[in-house]
């Protein structure tokens, strides 16, 4: 079993359950009941629940990963590029609305899956 491909698993598994549940309550709902047009309220929602399947079928494929003797490398190189760009992503974002990094830091727990990937 490999340790930090596990911690990566139930990591990305918080994010998906987080991300599909909290997050959905927390800006997603108040975003449906404004006055934004109905397409865009529909792609933004529907963008925001494609992120959370990919955090879920991410955590799938890293556990059976951790399970596997030798993990392929190409697969363990695209999850933990991913996981590094969604952490960018939010960062370039934050800091280029002049937000705060302390109240938006989900980018932490993308790079620390993504440390953890490229650590196995």
């Amino acid at each position: 079993m490999h340790s930090f491909l596990l911690i990566a698993a139930v990591l990305s598994l918080l994010a998906c359950l987080a991300h599909g549940i909290w997050g959905h309550k927390v800006p997603i709902v108040p975003m449906l009941t404004t006055d934004l047009g109905q397409v865009p309220k529909l792609e933004l929602a529907g963008v925001w629940h494609m992120l959370t399947l990919g955090f879920g079928l991410a955590a799938i494929t890293l556990f059976q990963l951790a399970r596997t003797i030798a993990p392929s490398v190409e697969l363990l190189a695209f999850l933990g590029w991913q996981f590094f760009g969604y952490g960018a992503a939010i960062f370039a974002v934050v800091l280029w609305q002049k937000g705060s990094l302390v109240k938006v830091p989900q980018w932490l727990l993308m790079w620390i899956i993504a440390a953890l990937i490229y650590w196995s």
